[in-house]
């Protein structure tokens, strides 16, 4: 699933049209100006976000993988900027997670198991155990200390986070700077 980031804030976008008309040349630059943009905020919140795994493991870098998948596209009415990376729409508007081919989600427990899916492990090195007294059910294995590896959870809930994306303030901002610096080299050239 794709996530198109337009600029909601009517007041903003409204402003940004009103400097005056948008040719195409340079709506592609916008264009172009807004994906940067969102790529550099993506790699600026890999590098600054804690590691999710507090026990190590190897990092996947999620968000210099939003960042890679970021591109934008213009029609008769605008442009748009999609980012085709799994999982950025859920973390920017929140939600419910729960099992579409499996009767549970596998969450890691362990540092050695991030990353990783059950099926990532040799089958018969893995075991159910159901923590009564907890409410709770994990795949243990394969170590001999039998810690959990993946705790088994009928959902999951994922809360909404505005951060994700850059504010449409930040945007207006940057392209309002970028339209102006077009237009001032037209003139110059002119």
């Amino acid at each position: 699933m794709t996530l198109h980031v337009q600029l909601v804030d009517f007041d903003l976008a409204r402003a940004l049209v009103d400097a005056a008309p948008i040719k195409a040349g340079e709506k592609r630059s916008l264009a172009a100006a807004a994906a940067d943009i969102t790529r550099r905020w993506f790699r600026d919140r890999d590098s600054s976000h804690p590691h999710t795994m507090p026990l190590g493991g190897a990092r996947s870098h999620y968000w210099n993988e939003a960042a890679k998948a970021t591109a934008w596209r213009t029609d008769d009415e605008g442009f748009s900027v999609v980012v085709a990376q799994t999982g950025v729409r859920l973390h920017m508007l929140g939600g419910d997670v729960k099992p579409v081919n499996a009767q549970a989600l596998a969450i890691p427990a362990r540092d050695d198991a991030y990353g990783k899916l059950p099926s990532d492990f040799p089958r018969d090195s893995l075991h159910v155990v159901i923590y009564k007294n907890a409410g709770k059910a994990a795949l243990v294995g394969p170590t001999p200390s039998r810690r959990p590896l993946f705790w088994l959870l009928k959902h999951v809930t994922i809360n909404p986070d505005p951060s994700v994306l850059p504010s449409s303030t930040v945007y207006f901002h940057s392209l309002m700077y970028r339209l102006s610096r077009i237009r001032s080299r037209q003139e110059s050239a002119a």
